[in-house]
């Protein structure tokens, strides 16, 4: 029998691509809290809409965007919206006012549901059936990378007092993505009968339990995007750099090896597995007094992103066939971003009653929910579903 490549051209390639979509919008969002308290004065308990609104954005353009994908040509929406995308980083140095600076974050999340879910449907479409699995682990690398990258150049570039540097180094990441999808030979398949522009078109409804999973996960996530730069910089005396650093640095571990545990063994145990870790790794930040806490809890995280994220997103693809995948993968992230976009902002509200370090106490409690959802509803409900294809 021949052997399936993974590493073609056209992969490699298109990994590159994620690499410098990834890290452009990851120079933005560590920071951002940053520059709306120190620039323009905002309140800490008001930064959660940063990124709220952003993802709250995303989710009203997700549904368009799946169907979009389903429908049209995907190279030619994927390389439209990573243009815009690039071009609104033109706009951030000409914000003075906080209420400004929220409405720009609402236009990117609208073009960055089309970046992402284009992204994720475009590389199920490149990778053979047989090494997907392994090859969404290593595609989720480079967005391990990239947040290793992003938020350490944009502390770096900040404490030169240069956001003004910070918004132009994301407009030629984005445009240097665009270059590099231009040299992927990728043909998008047309369907042959288009649908209707119809609600029930833009969400599929076999995958609807996982994505209900991936929204409670959002939540942490948005905890921990909005509020741990502040956290580790006022509270802990640390850089924010550093624990993106180090939270990448577990992200990457466990995608070396889970993407051959789940060719091997199936996502579910890599799911269990990150879902049970997210729950210590927030305790244990929400605790960190030392610096070998705030290592091994930035580590902990790093390996619940690691193993969450592709788990559940091989599952997706394991319950709907090719033209299904957009408004799939539109689902999955619309669900995330109802977690992270609705977390934010709500924690927003209890780091305004309580403080930072309690409310991430909260969300790690809080946390125990989406395991227990995971293993008494969801891998049932996926077990059932693989079975009947």
């Amino acid at each position: 029998m021949e052997r399936i490549k993974l590493w073609t051209k056209d992969y490699v390639l298109f990994l590159w691509v994620n690499l410098f979509m990834n890290t452009g919008v990851q120079l933005l969002i560590p920071v951002l809290p940053l520059y709306a308290t120190e620039v323009l004065g905002a309140h800490e308990s008001q930064v959660g809409y940063l990124l709220g609104l952003y993802s709250f954005a995303a989710l009203i353009a997700r549904p368009l965007a799946g169907y979009s994908y389903d429908n049209f040509d995907r190279k030619k929406i994927f390389t439209i919206a990573l243009v815009v995308f690039g071009v609104l980083f033109a706009f951030y140095p000409f914000i003075s006012v906080f209420a400004f600076l929220v409405v720009m974050r609402i236009i990117h999340g609208v073009i960055f549901s089309f970046t992402t879910t284009g992204a994720s449907t475009i590389v199920g479409d490149i990778l053979h059936p047989i090494r997907r699995a392994e090859g969404i682990g290593f595609f989720g690398m480079t967005q391990t990378v990239a947040m290793a990258i992003g938020p350490m150049l944009a502390i770096w570039v900040i404490d030169l007092g240069q956001y003004s540097t910070l918004f132009i180094a994301g407009a030629v990441l984005l445009f240097t993505a665009v270059l590099a999808f231009r040299l992927v030979d990728y043909k998008s398949m047309k369907p042959k009968k288009r649908k209707k522009i119809n609600p029930r078109n833009f969400f599929e409804k076999r995958v609807l339990p996982i994505a209900a999973n991936m929204m409670l996960v959002g939540v942490g996530m948005g905890a921990i995007f909005s509020y741990v730069v502040i956290y580790s910089q006022n509270t802990l005396g640390f850089s924010g750099g550093t624990f993106f650093l180090l939270y990448a640095l577990g992200v990457l571990v466990v995608r070396i090896s889970s993407g051959r545990i789940i060719a091997q063994y199936g996502a579910i145990p890599i799911a269990i597995f990150g879902l049970g870790i997210q729950i210590v790794g927030l305790i244990l930040l929400s605790m960190t007094n030392s610096t070998i806490l705030f290592v091994v809890s930035s580590i902990l995280l790093g390996f619940a992103n690691g193993s969450i994220m592709p788990s559940l997103l091989a599952m997706i693809f394991d319950v709907v066939d090719h033209k299904s995948r957009g408004a799939a993968t539109a689902t999955f992230f619309a669900a995330m971003d109802i977690g992270i976009g609705g977390g934010s902002i709500v924690l927003g509200w209890i780091v305004d009653l309580l403080s930072i370090g309690e409310m991430f106490l909260v969300t790690g409690i809080y946390a125990l929910i989406p395991l227990l959802l995971f293993i008494f509803y969801v891998q049932k409900d996926y077990r059932n579903k693989v079975q009947s294809e």
